[in-house]
This record gives C-alpha cells, sequence and structure tokens, in this order.
C-alpha cells in the first residue's frame, strides 16, 4: 500500500517537466528582476509571493517605470486566477489541516494545478495532499533557485536562455493540454488564452497578459457555473 511518503517522491516525479521548465524561466525571471532595478531579496520575495512568471514579467517592467500601483493591479488580476484554481482543487486534496493547507495554496501555480488536478480529481490517489505537496517540492524551490540564478549571473547576456525557452515551452504546454484531456474546460481555456494574448496585446499595448487573464478566468467561471 501506497503511503504518504511515496506520494510525495509521486508528485515529485510528475513534476518533472515543471521542474525542467522553470530552471530555465525562472533565470529569465531573475534577470528581469535586476535589469528592472529590484535587488535580490525583493526578486526572490516576488517569486515567492507571485509565483507566477507572466505576472511578474508584467509587474517588474511596471515597477521599472515606478508604476507601482498599477504593477500591484497587475499581479492581483493575472493571479485572480488562482482563486478559481484554489476552489476547484482543494475538495479532492482530502481533509489536510488549514495550517497545512493555506501555506501549501501559496505554491499552487498553473503548472502545478495542472500538474496535480487530473490525478486528485480522478479519485486514484490514496493520499492527495502529499501528492500534490510533492509537485510543489519540485516546482517552487526550483522557482527560487532559478530567480537567484538569473539575477547573479544576469543571464539576460545568455542569448541561447532565449532559443531554449523558445523550444522548450511549446513542448511543455503540449505537455499539459495532454494530460488535461478530456477536461475541455481547461483546454478551451488554454487555447483561448493562447489566441487572445498576440490579439489584445496589439489592440492594447502592455496589458495583453493582464486583459487575457482576466477574459480566460471570467470564461473559466462562467463554464464552472454551468456545470
Amino acid at each position: 500500500m501506497e503511503t504518504p511518503g511515496q506520494a510525495v517522491l509521486k508528485g515529485m516525479r510528475d513534476a518533472l517537466p515543471v521542474t525542467l521548465t522553470f530552471s530555465f524561466l525562472f533565470v529569465a525571471v531573475g534577470a528581469a528582476s535586476q535589469s528592472g532595478g529590484l535587488n535580490l531579496p525583493q526578486g526572490l520575495a516576488m517569486t515567492a509571493l507571485v509565483f507566477a512568471a507572466p505576472a511578474q514579467f508584467a509587474a517588474i517592467e511596471l515597477m521599472a517605470g515606478q508604476a507601482w500601483l498599477p504593477a500591484m493591479l497587475a499581479i492581483m488580476v493575472i493571479n485572480f486566477r488562482f482563486l478559481l484554481m484554489a476552489a476547484s482543487i482543494t475538495p479532492y486534496l482530502g481533509a489536510p489541516p488549514r495550517r497545512a493547507l493555506f501555506p501549501a495554496l501559496q505554491m499552487l501555480s498553473a503548472s502545478t494545478f495542472a500538474t496535480t488536478f487530473p490525478r486528485v480529481r480522478g479519485g486514484e490517489l490514496a493520499y492527495p495532499f502529499p501528492f500534490y505537496l510533492g509537485v510543489c517540492l519540485g516546482a517552487f524551490p526550483t522557482a527560487l533557485a532559478g530567480t537567484a540564478v538569473g539575477y547573479l549571473v544576469q543571464a539576460d547576456n545568455m542569448p541561447w536562455l532565449q532559443d531554449l525557452l523558445i523550444t522548450l515551452l511549446p513542448v511543455y504546454f503540449t505537455t499539459f493540454i495532454a494530460r488535461a484531456w478530456p477536461n475541455t474546460r481547461f483546454l478551451m481555456a488554454g487555447l483561448l488564452g493562447f489566441f487572445l494574448t498576440p490579439l489584445v496585446s496589439a489592440l492594447v499595448p502592455g496589458f495583453g497578459l493582464v486583459i487575457t487573464a482576466l477574459l480566460v478566468a471570467v470564461f473559466l467561471l462562467v463554464l464552472e457555473r454551468r456545470a
């Protein structure tokens, strides 16, 4: 019979695509933090508290122009989707104590959600919450380490990093789309974000990610209520 420790290890194993991608993606986040004028503790704090690369890139760009209030609003709007994710995944995590659940939900991201939700929703795990913690242990420390490395080595001077991300990210997102099948809600949300982001960015420069995230969140909320 599976133990909680084995469930944690299984979560870490399933999070390997996230771990690999975050090890490069958050290097770019760290470099952006350095270029945007944040110090290392501020860059690490942003990753720890926000834990969403799109929101961090948008906020750093605004902070560089001393637009702190719009930066905070951008983070809130982009991360609004995590409220819906938390509401969706929490009922499937068993009955962990709140003192453990609330800190764990801070490590919820689009990637940790997409890795965990299909497994816990299917009811195939004896210990769903330890499995989720394992996924987070594969993703969250990697994001922090990547942020620190990117900040310290000034990864914006590494042109190969952008080329690697361009190659890696499509494979990464394809993996999650495959895992989400046949849950068409998340498949449609992903496709909607893919097509809307460049369109909205062209119409409203600088706010493409923010507006698209809000539209996709509303889309998921409407589907959730109809389900």
